[in-house]
């Protein structure tokens, strides 16, 4: 599995009492494997799996590209094991297993709504807090205060006294605290809180976030009220009825909502329409009057906006589309330009004059064979839920349920209607709701038999009120630049509108355009003050790290080994000015010392033009004699190239 999880599985087996046999996985090299108990066993259990699962370090544990492991636990960890695997150049492969502990205060909090699962604008939330004492001795005197920078937040109930939490203990408590929202917010804007909470014991601190939810007022569908075809044709005056859900998880009161449009061919008679209450989840609708042009177009379709206010400030504005004429395709252009028509499958439909419903031409799928599909799609907009109906003809193998080769009509991928056999022209008329879909006609053939013509033929579709212009893509922001270290992560939001009809297909690359900079730490170097050493003593060795690069290399990592004879009995981190370079404190003679440092965001510590400074004591042995010699790598960030050392 791409998780690292290995499962085996075992039917039944009969199996010698002496025979040698391994169950298990295996790098393949004698040294990295792994066995099962069963192993050589004559025994095996039928229908046994063997799962393996891979050793996964905490959420809150981050191991960098350099090999220091920093954590901020947020959990409590009892004996949890950290299993380390190291690997170098040449396929040695090295273990080791840490044992790690948490102690001290843990707290695991609930937001409780009045209102239900979500916290709403002007609504009272009370915050259960649970808490757990980790540590070995009572934590006394606690007192947590919660409090929110947030203006429309007001905490009712900040403070909890809490004089005694014994060891290992856990206490609930379910009305904590309790604070207020008020109105001036977006719908799902995330709040922060602080949680401080002191004791004679110590100090912790904890932030919280949820998130705010008001009325989310959204367009849903459309009808024209004008006791003919329920659409709006050219010259036409009618009641236009707009039903709007609201999608938020509040309610909202006393809408007034206005609609106007810049449209040539489109008068509005009556504009203005109020809502005493919509409630989260709910429509209502609104009527309004438009007269339609005489010279209007047949086919046009016309943008209105509308501008909605209800309590407490609530604004929104969105957009619609109305359509004028009837839309109806029945390829008698003699080509596909009425349309986005779209093909696929492994023929396409094409136009002919052979027996069409009605008028000169109609639309026939393409000549397939056996396991083919002919396709033609076309993805809209719908403005108003409705019916689309069509004529379909059929000519091949005839089969029950239509199983084998048939034409199949679906929406949005779910098939709605499938017809087989010799069938005359027939009239289809298939319901579809508002919003972007995608149609499909398909003339399918199975694995053998012909019969008939084998084909399909479709004319004369009609469709309820539509958008089909082509996609147009609108990207914000146009660019990003960036510039970050290695390890570090980051993000940008880009918006992306289809600001046509359909749907728009697009893909995303990342390019690096940087230039790759020679940047190196040539000149810097490690100095010792001292100059002389006396055989069998324990010295004291001050060392100087200094980064001496000219074109802004940190130092990250600092490497020494130390001469045979000399035990390292104790070794310090490195002191930088802007932070510390920790030591692997290797001792032992000969020892190989490695201080690792990076930031929040993977630099090193170790700017350029300063140095850090550590000591490194140890036994001299009585029979060293020669030079003194300390070998030193020094590392620094990494530009896209290997690291400069």
């Amino acid at each position: 599995y791409k998780s690292g999880k290995i499962e085996m599985f075992y039917g039944s087996a009969n199996i010698p009492f002496n025979a040698k046999w391994i169950s298990g996985v295996s790098s393949g090299n004698y040294v990295n494997y792994n066995l099962f108990a069963q192993t050589n066993s004559p025994e095996l259990q039928a229908n046994k799996k063997f799962t393996l699962m891979p050793f996964e370090a905490p959420e809150e544990f981050h191991l960098s590209h350099s090999g220091l492991l920093t954590a901020h636990p947020t959990q409590e960890l009892l004996q949890n094991q950290l299993h380390f695997k190291i690997t170098d150049a040449n396929g040695v492969i090295g273990r080791k297993i840490l044992p790690i502990s948490t102690q001290g205060l843990f707290i695991n909090t609930s937001f409780q709504p009045e209102n239900g699962e979500y916290i709403t604008w002007g609504s009272n939330t009370k915050l259960k807090l649970n808490l757990s004492n980790a540590a070995e001795v009572p934590i006394t005197n606690l007192v947590a205060t919660l409090s929110s920078n947030h203006s429309q937040v007001i905490i009712t109930k900040a403070v909890l006294d809490l004089p005694y939490l014994g060891p290992g203990h856990q206490l609930s408590i379910p009305n904590a605290f309790e604070f207020q929202t008020l109105y001036d917010f977006y719908n799902g804007e995330e709040i922060s809180f602080n949680l401080n909470i002191v004791s004679d014991q110590g100090t912790w601190e904890f932030e919280l976030n949820e998130k705010v939810y008001i009325p989310d007022i959204q367009y849903h569908d459309q009808f024209v009220d004008d006791n003919d075809n329920n659409r709006y044709d050219i010259g036409e005056t009618a009641d236009l009825v707009i039903s709007l859900i609201n999608n938020g998880f509040a309610d909202l009161n006393n809408l007034e909502c206005k609609i106007f449009t810049d449209d040539e061919y489109v008068s509005i008679n009556s504009n203005f329409f109020t809502i005493d209450e919509i409630k989260a989840g709910q429509t209502e609708i609104g009527i309004y009057n438009l007269s339609i042009s005489n010279i209007a177009p047949d086919g046009h379709v016309a943008l209105i906006n509308m501008e909605i206010t209800g309590n407490h400030n609530y604004t929104k504005n969105i957009e619609f589309k109305i359509s004028i004429g009837q839309f109806v395709e029945n390829w008698e252009t003699n080509d596909f330009t009425s349309f986005q028509w779209e093909n696929g499958g492994n023929e396409t439909w094409f136009i002919t004059t052979e027996n069409p419903y009605e008028g000169t031409y109609c639309l026939k799928s393409g000549a397939i064979t056996h396991n083919q599909v002919s396709d033609i799609y076309l993805t809209v907009e719908i403005l108003a839920s409705g019916n689309i109906s069509f004529f379909h003809k059929v000519s091949c193998e005839a089969n029950s349920n239509a199983l084998w080769d048939n034409l199949s009509f679906s929406i949005d991928g779910v098939e709605k209607g499938r017809w087989a056999g010799e069938t005359d022209w027939t009239e289809a008329s298939i319901p579809i709701t508002t919003g972007i879909h995608t149609l499909q006609w398909r003339y399918k053939k199975d694995v053998s038999v012909s019969q008939g013509e084998d084909c399909a033929w479709i004319d004369n579709i009609t469709f309820p009120p539509l958008f089909d212009s082509p996609p147009i893509l609108n990207i914000t922001p146009t660019n990003i630049v960036k510039q970050m270290p290695q390890n570090q992560v980051d993000e940008e939001y880009i918006f992306i509108k289809n600001e046509g009809g359909g749907y728009l297909h697009y893909n995303i690359q990342a390019i690096d355009t940087s230039v790759v900079e020679n940047r190196s730490i040539a000149g810097s170097n490690v100095f010792c003050s001292t100059e002389h050493y006396e055989p069998g003593t324990t010295t004291t060795l001050v060392l100087t790290v200094n980064n001496n690069s000219n074109d802004t290399e940190w130092i990250k990592q600092v490497e020494m080994t130390f001469p045979e004879g000399f035990e390292v009995i104790s070794s310090g981190d490195i002191n930088c000015p802007d932070g510390v370079l920790s030591s692997n404190n290797e001792l032992g003679d000969a020892a190989h010392i490695v201080w690792l440092g990076e930031d929040a965001n993977g630099w090193g510590v170790l700017r350029n033009g300063k140095s850090g400074i550590t000591s490194v004591t140890g036994i001299i042995a009585e029979d060293f004699t020669g030079d003194f010699i300390i070998n030193y790598t020094l590392v620094g960030d990494i530009y896209g190239a290997e690291p400069h050392t």
